[in-house]
């Protein structure tokens, strides 16, 4: 149910759904990290523990990773967001990690790599949405 909201735009549902989840077991990578992800954008202070105990729980899970890559990302600690962001990429690189991979390069001023892997990404997903400052 949560992703089916999330799908739909309704992030209030998604987080709703996602909390249930965890709060019924808290060893549910997916859901903990689908939590923080959907905390992400408003409430990246509350989202953090979320993807740190999804990240410690699935270490190998490229989501998860990435999630705390974004965190870091909305938080404005760059560095922090290419490392985690380059961890999820390694994993598996995906259009979108690639796109937050290039986006976190430029805001820690490596405008080649940041060039670099946004192509990738539109490489990968031609129709990837992009922010004015990735063009």
């Amino acid at each position: 149910m949560g992703l089916m909201e999330e799908r739909s735009g309704n992030r209030p549902a998604a987080i709703g759904y996602f909390r249930a989840v965890v709060s019924a077991d808290e060893s549910n990578v997916d859901a903990m990290n689908n939590l923080a992800y959907n905390l992400a954008a408003d409430r990246p202070d509350e989202a953090l523990p979320y993807a740190q105990k999804a990240l410690e729980l699935g270490p190998d899970n490229p989501a998860a990773a990435d999630t705390l890559g974004w965190i870091y990302y909305q938080k404005q600690i760059y560095p922090s967001a290419v490392y985690f962001f380059k961890k999820a990429v390694q994993k598996e690189g995906t259009a979108i990690r690639k796109y937050h991979l290039g986006l976190a390069y430029a805001k820690v001023g490596d405008t080649a790599l940041a060039r670099k892997n946004i192509a990738e990404a539109l490489q990968l997903n031609p129709k990837l949405l992009l922010t004015e400052q990735a063009r």
